[in-house]
């Protein structure tokens, strides 16, 4: 399946010692929301090992990996696709 159409997180964050995940929460829920209602997939992206499994949990998984600067990317979805 191309991707023609998509919901792009450039970045999801919260003050470091906020300490809960309730902010996190919600706008998952909001973007998942959207996401089943038109259809399309929501991609992500990070750099951030320490990420990695938050976004797992939050039904992400990874399509790829690429290797840039010295860094690996990690792509996430959270839909089957296809490159």
């Amino acid at each position: 399946m191309k991707i023609d159409n998509y919901i792009y997180v450039w970045f999801i964050a919260q003050e470091k010692n906020y300490g809960k995940l309730d902010g996190l929460i919600e706008i998952n829920k909001i973007l998942i929301n959207y996401s089943n209602k038109k259809n399309l997939p929501i991609l992500l992206e990070t750099s951030n090992i320490e990420v990695l499994n938050l976004y797992k949990r939050a039904g992400f998984r990874i399509y790829k990996t690429k290797k840039s600067n010295g860094e690996i990317l990690y792509f996430f979805t959270n839909k089957l696709i296809t490159e």
